[in-house]
């Protein structure tokens, strides 16, 4: 929220949240173009997803980042904090951005220099797209369980 606050842009800007049941505040509805949006079906997600450009994730402790990679995958560029398993996953400063933890000037920073710049932005968004397709495919999902499984089995352990 204290992103948000300092956030100055002569871009439109449409802020999309999911899950948020109580609403925002009054001084962010009165900046932005908000649509507060109930949990969703996968199928219903995946659509909010192709049409976000930036998709902000602060998590303080996020072991995987499940919502990043489908971010990603619907060519949406990554925000979240260095120091957690999300700046591995966003593969930043390459694909998605990664910034200083817990800080809300960092994210106002980096969200202006992703909405100041949009070719920075695009380019960001298509090597995230491109970096999920080859390294988060289904079949490498399923055949990295199947050695995860068998390996335990066998009891060889790495």
């Amino acid at each position: 929220m204290d992103a948000l606050k300092q956030l100055k842009s002569s871009r439109p800007i449409q802020l999309l949240t999911v899950g948020n049941i109580d609403g925002l505040p009054d001084w962010l509805v009165e900046k932005y173009a908000c649509k507060c949006l109930p949990w969703l079906s996968e199928e219903e997600i995946l659509s909010y997803y192709h049409a976000l450009d930036i998709f902000l994730m602060p998590s303080l402790a996020e072991s995987f980042g499940l919502m990043a990679i489908e971010a990603m995958a619907c060519e949406t560029a990554v925000i979240c904090f260095q120091t957690t398993g999300l700046e591995f996953i966003v593969q930043a400063p390459r694909c998605g951005v990664a910034v200083e933890y817990c800080s809300a000037l960092a994210i106002q920073k980096a969200l202006s220099r992703l909405i100041d710049n949009p070719e920075e932005l695009l380019a960001r968004k298509r090597r995230g797209k491109a970096f999920i397709a080859e390294n988060y495919r289904y079949d490498d999902y399923v055949k990295r369980h199947l050695k995860l499984y068998r390996d335990i089995a066998s009891k060889k352990f790495l």
